[in-house]
């Protein structure tokens, strides 16, 4: 290898290591307004509003106060 195809793969790997970590893909789940939490544990999760609600009563006749 020659000193400037040495220089120019170096200038490359520089740029990959360069990119922001926002470039990286971003998971997926369920948004936090469809997250079901009771006592600090996570219930469920659903878009539905009443399938929400089930969850909730689900959990508070299964292991509630």
């Amino acid at each position: 290898m020659t000193l400037n195809s040495k220089l120019i793969l170096s200038a490359l790997g520089v740029a990959l290591l360069a990119t922001p970590a926002s470039a990286a893909p971003q998971a997926h789940g369920p948004s936090a307004s469809n997250v079901v939490i009771e006592n600090g544990t996570v219930v469920g999760a659903d878009p539905d509003a009443r399938i929400r609600g089930a969850l909730m009563r689900e959990w508070d006749f299964r292991y509630g106060e």
